[in-house]
């Protein structure tokens, strides 16, 4: 970790107080871990575990001089190791704090797909700053306000590129920041369709997804994903030191405030001193018209200033109170977290088991699904049976109705043609029944033997 972390976890006494709060700090990390029900990072644990090796007995602050020496350690450790090369100049993109998801990823034991359980959401501070040299950007995620953990991601012109191939991004490194800045304005316009959403670390990998989730009609899709890792070695305690600068400020108004509240004490026990002073001196016996104007004078100017510090006390004293009760108002909010979580954990367990009940149903669905998946299967190879059998079918039609027209038209040829023999038959018929009477007639003119008589009795 560098000559830094060795003058950190080496330090005199001045650095063990450093140490302790530093250990405070990530105690309170390591709290909303376990909390959450996120597992800790394993070089955070071994941070952590150096820092748990010193005790809060180091801490002297009656020592002026233990104070001055501490506030010079912070400074040193501030001016000095985090300028220059480790901290070079950089332009800020992007400050400012978003909306995101959170989401706590647990392996199942039906697959190798993540599947995630919705947790909460909250704001943290999204920083894009890139490099003097213009050849590196930098992301980082902060949790708003007190933050619990940081995560960053350094990409390169090189690693934009495995990104880009990776997710089908068209865009060009020069215009990646527009990426997030141009999503995270129309994410405070749609929240509902567009958020940012993240998902813890899960055991098979440390990084943290930082994903651009665009929500549809039937599903999310996500337009970018970066994986952050967390802070470690001379960043992490570059950012716990200005976490333990702010610690510090606070620690020294409290002092200040107590110093305060001390003198103004102080200060009113004398004047209390001088007014019994006075006060014994009147009883005395200097009866003195101007002994006793001058101590009137000097007593209600004990008493102007005794009201004066006595304001001065409540202040003070307002003062302090205020900070007890935001002390208590954290430890309540630290309670309620806790419990809201406990209440998480349990929600998270039933719907575990509704996702079993659920999967067992699945299973019984996918049974049936297989039955009727092959019943169909049956019923399509019967159905293009029937199916070739009603085209033959068809083409057999088709061929008869041919025959059937053809038949028609002969039967249609045949009849006229025999109303024609008919038409001609009845003809001769008539033709013959002349012919008839023409013969018999000749045969009783000539008196033929055997030739039938007319019928009329005409000779």
């Amino acid at each position: 970790m560098g000559e830094t972390a060795k003058w950190l976890f080496e330090g005199g006494n001045s650095t063990e107080s450093l140490l302790v709060i530093l250990s405070l700090r990530m105690e309170c990390d390591v709290s909303s871990w376990h909390r959450t029900g996120i597992r800790q990072p394993s070089r955070h644990r071994s941070n952590l575990n150096k820092l748990r090796s010193f005790h809060l007995s180091s801490i002297d602050t009656t020592n002026p001089r233990s104070t001055e020496n501490f506030g010079a350690k912070v400074a040193f450790l501030t001016s000095s190791d985090f300028s220059g090369d480790r901290n070079p100049a950089v332009e800020m993109i992007f400050d400012e704090a978003i909306a995101v998801q959170l989401s706590d990823n647990k392996q199942r034991n039906t697959g190798n797909e993540l599947t995630s359980v919705y947790v909460k959401q909250i704001d943290f501070r999204l920083q894009i700053y890139e490099r003097s040299n213009g050849s590196e950007l930098v992301v980082d995620l902060a949790e708003e306000g007190e933050p619990r953990s940081v995560y960053r991601v350094k990409i390169d012109e090189r690693k934009f590129k495995e990104i880009a191939a990776e997710q089908r991004i068209r865009t060009g490194f020069d215009k990646f920041p527009e990426i997030i800045v141009s999503f995270a304005r129309q994410a405070k316009e749609h929240p509902k369709t567009n958020f940012f959403s993240c998902r813890f670390p899960v055991d098979a990998d440390k990084s943290l997804r930082f994903e651009l989730t665009q929500h549809g009609l039937y599903n999310s899709s996500s337009i970018l994903t970066l994986k952050m890792n967390i802070l470690e070695g001379e960043e992490l305690i570059e950012y716990l030191t200005n976490v333990i600068k702010k610690e510090l400020k606070f620690k020294d108004e409290i002092n200040g405030l107590k110093q305060k509240n001390h003198d103004l004490l102080t200060e009113l026990n004398k004047c209390k001193q001088e007014k019994q002073a006075a006060v014994q001196e009147l009883r005395n016996g200097r009866t003195g018209d101007d002994n006793v104007e001058h101590l009137k004078y000097e007593m209600q100017k004990l008493q102007d200033k005794n009201e004066d510090l006595q304001e001065e006390v409540k202040i003070v004293t307002d003062k302090i109170e205020q900070l007890k009760m935001d002390y208590e108002n954290l430890e309540s909010t630290h309670k309620d977290e806790e419990i809201l979580n406990e209440e998480l954990a349990i929600e998270v367990e039933k719907l575990e088991m509704e996702v079993a009940d659920l999967k067992e149903q699945l299973d019984v669905l996918d049974s049936e699904y297989n039955g009727l998946k092959k019943e169909h299967t049956e019923l399509t190879h019967g159905y293009r049976e029937v199916y070739t059998e009603y085209e033959k079918g068809l083409e057999t039609e088709q061929k008869l109705a041919s025959t059937l027209a053809r038949v028609a038209e002969e039967k249609y040829t045949i009849l006229e043609e025999n109303k024609q023999l008919q038409a001609q038959n009845q003809r001769l018929a008539v033709k013959c029944e002349d012919n008839r009477k023409k013969l018999q007639k000749l045969a009783v003119a000539f008196n033929v033997p055997g030739s039938p008589r007319p019928v009329n009795g005409t000779p």
